[in-house]
């Protein structure tokens, strides 16, 4: 990925981190295809193990979304259908916020380093 495509990823995640649960879920809904399959990478990323959690408490929060996080990474389903599983299941408020600050804590931490 680009610098280019990197900030912007940056800057959506950011985003949708400062969101409240209520507004997260009202942006999940309309949603178009690049940010639906960057969450689904970031899923997969993490569930392939290209990204590792820095501790052991978010690593815990995160098993417990581990049948979502599998569907979101499977491949051949649609992203409509991903999207609107992603808001069935209560992502915009507990999952969401998870998976994208230890995706945003890995890459700060390889930028710095």
């Amino acid at each position: 990925m680009s610098i280019m495509g990197y900030s912007s990823c940056v800057e959506d995640a950011k985003l949708l981190l400062s969101l409240s649960p209520k507004e997260r879920k009202a942006l999940l809904k309309v949603l178009d295809t690049k940010r639906v399959r960057s969450i689904c990478e970031c899923a997969h990323n993490l569930l392939c193990g290209n990204i590792q959690p820095c501790d052991k408490s978010r690593l815990g929060k995160l098993r417990k979304h581990k049948a979502t996080l599998r569907r979101l990474a499977k491949r051949g389903e649609s992203w409509i259908k991903k999207r609107r599983y992603l808001v069935q299941k209560g992502g915009a408020a507990f999952l969401l916020p998870l998976l994208l600050s230890t995706v945003l804590q890995v890459a700060l931490n390889k930028a710095t380093s």
